[in-house]
């Protein structure tokens, strides 16, 4: 009887200045075999609002949450995405017991050493405390786990919550197939997912990963994030996306259905610093659209490919090779012009080309099909001219995929 007063008068003791009372409640499990699990969102977006976050920063509140399955968002820098995001995790977790999950790419980005300074925006800010009512104030990674943890002022760890965050790495996909149980995880967020050095097949990866967590359940919501400049990132071009990237401008967002009915949320941030603008006209007042991923311009800072040049009269010689890459083909034309000597010009083919060589990373199905770069001497030709850089694109876009594909096929 006594131990029952005690959590009565826990649970009505008044929030401390600044902290929140977070009610927690049973989320709704929905009439399916899978028990998929109904978010009560509004509720979770209000706790977040109540948080005082910067205005600068990114608010995931004014995300149209119901509307998609897939939310990726990029930015040129910093805006707060993931920290916010995480927040919104801890919420899920207090308010409806909920388990969320924090991707990224590499084993080595999730090591304890990685990892160590990975909440301190939010520790620092306080919002531990503001969220728990001042029960904890900070959190502990241990065994690819975050929990809640109050610190005694001697370092010594006085409670521990259950997890609240499972971390993993998407390249480890295939090893948490048989051992990777999260069945109350409705939120999963991969950090930087555009580097340098995608993996072959790294999406395809993600979606397994992805199944295993979500199992059959409906609901979960996915966030793709990154920090870039980078608008050719085939991860674009796996969600189907890539042109509506392309042409997308700052704070705005648009919402694809993929041809098989995947609803897919983009939103390129810009800066909501208003001191920005200042430092911009101050020092970066220069008409270069390269200073974006400096100012956070209207322009990404995009590497440039060499294009044909306008005017030269050239000599088709041979056009009938052809790289298949990422669901598309491109045709490579041998030229020969009295400017550029011998060289390749390499532009979209709208279908599969009906003759010609085709160089491909895909499993050979027929003759004309030629795994990475070919060894005939067409072959050896083509890609010489490649290494002195003579091969020309139509499109930045076209280049970028170009140099995917040979990236790519170094590494078989």
């Amino acid at each position: 009887m006594g131990t029952k007063k005690k959590k009565e008068i826990e649970k009505e003791k008044p929030a401390a200045p600044g902290y929140l009372i977070i009610e927690k409640e049973e989320p709704e499990i929905l009439n399916d075999t899978a028990h998929s699990v109904k978010i009560d969102w509004k509720k979770a977006f209000d706790i977040y609002n109540k948080l005082g976050c910067p205005a600068e920063v990114y608010n995931p509140s004014e995300l149209p949450i119901d509307k998609a399955a897939w939310f990726v968002l990029t930015s040129e820098r910093n805006t707060g995405k993931t920290t916010n995001l995480v927040l919104l995790a801890m919420i899920l977790n207090l308010k409806f017991g909920l388990i969320s999950a924090y991707l990224r790419q590499n084993s080595d980005d999730v090591t304890p050493k990685e990892m160590a300074n990975f909440m301190n925006v939010i520790i620092n800010n306080g919002y531990v405390q503001k969220l728990t009512n001042g029960r904890y104030n900070g959190v502990r990674y241990w065994a690819r786990h975050y929990r809640f943890v109050r610190w005694s002022p001697d370092g010594k760890r006085e409670e521990e919550s259950d997890p609240f965050l499972w971390v993993g790495a998407v390249v480890e996909w295939d090893g948490y197939r048989s051992t990777l149980n999260l069945p109350l995880c409705n939120m999963i967020l991969y950090d930087e997912f555009i580097t340098e050095n995608t993996p072959p097949d790294l999406f395809v990866g993600l979606c397994q990963l992805h199944k295993t967590i979500v199992r059959n359940r409906t609901g979960v919501k996915t966030f793709l994030c990154a920090n870039t400049t980078n608008y050719y990132h085939e991860f674009f071009q796996e969600l189907i996306i890539q042109d509506e990237v392309l042409n997308t401008g700052v704070n705005k967002s648009f919402i694809k259905l993929s041809p098989i009915g995947t609803y897919v949320y983009y939103k390129r941030i810009g800066d909501l610093d208003p001191q920005r603008e200042k430092i911009n006209v101050e020092y970066y007042g220069f008409n270069n659209p390269k200073l974006a991923s400096i100012t956070g311009g209207t322009n990404w800072a995009i590497k440039n490919y060499p294009h044909p040049p306008k005017g030269d009269e050239k000599e088709v010689i041979y056009k009938d090779a052809h790289i298949y890459f990422m669901g598309r083909y491109f045709n490579i034309e041998l030229c020969r012009s009295e400017l550029l000597g011998l060289h390749c010009i390499v532009h979209p083919d709208r279908d599969r080309p009906k003759l010609g060589r085709i160089y491909t990373l895909e499993d050979i199905t027929e003759r004309r099909e030629i795994y990475r770069f070919g060894e005939k001497k067409v072959d050896k030709l083509l890609w010489k001219l490649y290494d002195k850089n003579k091969w020309y694109y139509t499109t930045n876009d076209v280049g970028f995929s170009v140099e995917t594909y040979v990236n790519r096929a170094g590494d078989l």
